[in-house]
């Protein structure tokens, strides 16, 4: 029946992985749609994010064994590709509003793009390999905590007369 509506196993798995990673680039990018706050907007999307990792382990071994079979393996690296890149896509995004809102980046905004992706699987694959721990859980939330802190708005200068004092 795979064969009747896909070239092969591979077609099947590219097919998989697009379908899974849009709906959860749908989820995250739902889940802070709409928000200013970085706060607010690293803690639904990250939570968004994290509910998917933990929520279903096999299909994020699978994942994971995609994307180190992608290194070999052009058309699953076009697939997973996709999903890195509407993570990207979402970053930028976010990154251009906090702009819009008067808000300074505090880095290269390519370089911050770069290291929340990082993060992430970094992240991810301390949950894959040691499980939910204490340790991660502080993490995490250093994590978000450091990211909260990347673009915040201009001191205005009453507050900077105010510091001065």
């Amino acid at each position: 029946m795979v064969l009747y509506y896909f070239r092969d196993r591979d077609e099947l798995l590219e097919r998989a992985v697009v379908m899974l990673g849009d709906r959860l680039l749908s989820e995250v990018e739902g889940a802070v749609k709409g928000l200013e706050d970085p706060a607010d907007i690293v803690a639904a999307g990250f939570d968004k994010f994290w509910s998917a990792i933990i929520g279903n382990r096999g299909l994020l071994v699978a994942y994971l064994g995609l994307s180190a079979e992608a290194v070999t393996d052009p058309k699953l690296k076009v697939a997973t590709r996709h999903i890195s890149d509407g993570f990207r896509a979402i970053i930028a995004k976010l990154i251009a509003d906090a702009r819009r809102h008067g808000r300074q980046l505090q880095m290269d905004e390519d370089s911050l793009i770069v290291l929340v992706i990082a993060g992430i699987h970094g992240l991810t694959m301390e949950y894959v390999q040691r499980g939910e721990s204490p340790a991660l859980t502080c993490a995490i939330t250093d994590f978000q905590r450091w990211l909260s802190t990347v673009s915040p708005l201009p001191e205005s200068a009453d507050a900077k007369a105010r510091r001065s004092d």
